[in-house]
């Protein structure tokens, strides 16, 4: 729960300006670590062989990379590397941990939470941005926040936890991905499994983010392919999130609508 909340809600800090900012639930990979340990041959989700194949080939990568370019002294080259070993503890720990725990009761949790801090910082309630989002983004993104190049209303781009309007659009598509109903939901099996992907994807779309919404379209067509959606499903699930954005654009909110400006091909998202 610690870890949920350190990774979907709390800051990162700097300690020092040459160092990458630290994650408030990178204090725990100890702990995580003693887990892995204590739970030796466990049932586990995934097979954890083979995913330390794969990032043990992407560490010997990034030390060629280093030593190819001649950065073997870079600190911040070699923090990399770290990021690696950090992701390969996190799915040892998740892979271990996740038979015995509620993960998807507290994955709701994670994700009610986010969207409450997203919608105080869109309403700026009490002041929030200031006290608050500022912590998470710079300074220039909280001032200017709805505001154009001139100081005039404009659209609001949420930069939510993680401190610009995309990522927070990535964490939001993460949430929508595993909630992604299957097809037994989707066709009215569990409706309120169905509600905390819809929940997701409003999430996304506040965001703003272009980048965010076309990784959207596509995360839901692999999905509903995947799923083998029938058209009756296709149409209700495309008819809900066009609701969605409808009711956004009428708030005001109409920045992705850029994507159907006639320059599709020039937006940086696209590419």
């Amino acid at each position: 729960i610690a870890f949920l909340a350190g990774l979907f809600l709390l800051p990162a800090f700097t300690v020092s300006s040459s160092l990458p900012k630290i994650q408030t639930d990178e204090f725990l990979l100890p702990l995580m670590a003693c887990c892995c340990f204590l739970l030796p041959g466990k049932k586990t989700l995934w097979p954890l062989r083979t995913y330390g194949l794969i990032i043990a080939g992407m560490v010997l990568i990034v030390m060629l990379s280093m030593l190819v370019n001649g950065r073997t002294g870079e600190l911040r080259d070699a923090f990399e590397m770290l990021k690696l070993l950090k992701f390969a503890l996190v799915i040892a720990f998740v892979a271990l941990v996740f038979p015995f725990v509620p993960i998807k009761t507290w994955m709701k949790v994670m994700l009610l939470l986010s969207l409450l801090f997203n919608l105080l910082h869109y309403t700026d309630l009490f002041g929030f941005n200031q006290a608050v989002v500022s912590f998470y983004g710079a300074e220039v993104q909280v001032d200017t926040f709805g505001l154009n190049s001139l100081g005039q209303p404009d659209t609001k781009r949420i930069i939510g936890v993680i401190g610009n309007p995309n990522g927070n659009a990535i964490l939001f598509l993460f949430f929508a991905a595993f909630f992604f109903p299957p097809k037994k939901e989707a066709a009215g099996g569990s409706m309120k499994e169905q509600l905390w992907f819809f929940i997701a994807v409003f999430g996304v779309l506040a965001c703003q983010s272009r980048t965010g919404f076309i990784a959207l379209v596509v995360v839901f067509a692999v999905g509903a392919w995947h799923y083998r959606y029938s058209w009756v499903q296709l149409a209700t699930s495309v008819f809900i999130m066009a609701a969605m954005y409808g009711l956004l654009f009428l708030l005001g909110n109409i920045y992705i609508s850029s994507l159907t400006s006639g320059k599709l091909m020039q937006s940086n998202s696209v590419r």
